[in-house]
């Protein structure tokens, strides 16, 4: 994702939190009330035990790179003056996966698959930001 795509964060967003979460420098994921598991993006169900109690955390900001691939074409007309672009998958604590774009910084190389990176956030606007890796 990248700012100002309409639509991708609003306030009645599920993963609102999360979004703004990131305009603060963390990352949110919910929490099962029952049996503790998370998961990222929000659900009104555990996947593991189906309770529909939940909060949100705080996890780390470090994690592994588990994929990524070079975008040449836009599948959503937002993207189109930002091709080629890349998207990481990334895994932090408790299972969590990202997919999220490196950070843009120059001279930066990507990532080795099962390298550590580590979270940087872009603002959005006042009230969301991104989360972005390097």
């Amino acid at each position: 994702m990248m700012a100002g795509l309409p639509g991708l964060m609003s306030a009645d967003d599920a993963n609102c939190v999360h979004w703004e979460g990131a305009r603060m420098g963390r990352i949110r994921v919910q929490r099962c009330g029952r049996c503790a598991q998370l998961r990222f993006p929000a659900a009104p169900l555990c996947s593991k035990c189906g309770s529909q109690a939940s909060t949100w955390v705080e996890i780390g900001t470090t994690g592994r790179v588990l994929a990524w691939c070079h975008f040449h074409r836009a599948y959503f007309s937002e993207f189109k003056d930002k091709l080629p672009y890349t998207v990481l998958l990334v895994e932090l604590e408790g299972g969590i996966r990202l997919y999220a774009n490196p950070a843009a910084e120059a001279g930066d190389s990507m990532p080795v698959i099962g390298s550590t990176v580590t979270a940087v956030f872009e603002p959005v606007n006042e009230r969301f930001g991104l989360v972005k890796f390097r």
